[in-house]
């Protein structure tokens, strides 16, 4: 055999292994990047889930305060939709007061009084029904502007009046 083999055997012998071993390591290292990235990514969703129960249970709250008022007991309307708008817990956020047949009455984003011709909601009926504090899936909301979720609180005063809030 020529030198010539025999240098090519040896860079061939010593290369072979060398290249194995490199992109073995490589491969190692992309694995490890994309745990690492996956564990990033569940961090980030559990912390926007925990931000999201966090805004829930304050909405949930603050419906609780305003369905136990005496302003809803007596369905006493102007002051309960000052109190409503107050009790916003959230820049993003509003209030909406339903009767029981899903028409809707009152909506912090428009003025007192303001009449709503929309018609009713079926959605609402059946959140009363449940007799409970819900949370919907995400919808499509009335005007088609946003997508919407809503804590709901059904409230029955005295007088046996229903409403969503």
């Amino acid at each position: 055999m020529k030198t010539r083999t025999y240098l090519a055997a040896i860079v061939l012998t010593v290369l072979v292994p060398l290249l194995a071993l490199s992109a073995w390591g490589l491969h190692l290292l992309l694995e490890e990047e994309k745990e690492s990235r996956l564990l990033t990514v569940e961090a980030r969703a559990r912390s926007i889930a925990l931000s999201i129960d966090k805004e829930l249970v304050r909405a949930e709250g603050a419906l609780r305060v305003i369905g136990q008022t005496e302003l809803m007991a007596r369905e006493d309307f102007p002051p309960l939709y000052e109190l409503m708008r107050k009790t916003i817990t959230s820049p993003d956020s509003w209030a909406v007061l339903y009767d029981a047949g899903g028409r809707m009455l009152m909506h912090t984003h428009h003025p007192y009084g303001t009449s709503f011709d929309e018609g009713p909601n079926n959605w609402v009926p059946q959140a009363i029904a449940l007799g409970k504090p819900s949370v919907s899936n995400l919808r499509e909301g009335r005007a088609g502007k946003w997508k919407v979720v809503s804590v709901n609180l059904p409230v029955k005063n005295a007088d046996g009046g229903q409403f969503l809030l």
